[in-house]
């Protein structure tokens, strides 16, 4: 990930938006998402090798791989979330957004519901051979 091409989209997106605004408030709001889509691939193109590096830790360490992919898709999930969320802001649907702020934390709770089991069930397995 290049952060000064992903800057630079950023900038260009922000000033193309506030000029196409003045005239056609409809399309400014476009430019906005077409950017904010843009920035999203761009920075998560590099999250293969950081998910390949932290996977071939997890395998050094002897860590089970199945609680980190549980974690980076709760991650995943927070972010899309508050990406949308703020997509919707930035087009005033302050409502919409909080609805789907609420959908994420419901999606990761989901989620997190295998690792929950587990840490209970290694609760009660302590418990039960005392």
């Amino acid at each position: 990930m290049e952060i000064t091409a992903i800057i630079g989209v950023g900038i260009l997106g922000t000033i193309l938006s506030v000029m196409v605004k003045n005239y056609r408030p409809e399309l400014g709001i476009a430019v906005s998402v077409i950017t904010g889509v843009a920035i999203f691939f761009m920075a998560a193109s590099s999250l293969k090798s950081v998910v390949s590096g932290i996977n071939s830790m997890c395998e050094k360490v002897g860590v089970d791989v199945a609680f980190f992919k549980v974690i980076v898709k709760v991650i995943a999930i927070a972010y899309i979330t508050e990406f949308a969320a703020a997509l919707c802001k930035d087009s005033g649907e302050g409502a919409i957004a909080k609805k789907l702020e609420m959908a994420g934390k419901t999606a990761v709770i989901a989620a997190m519901l295998p690792i929950i089991k587990n840490l209970l069930d290694v609760i009660v397995n302590t418990l039960m051979s005392f």
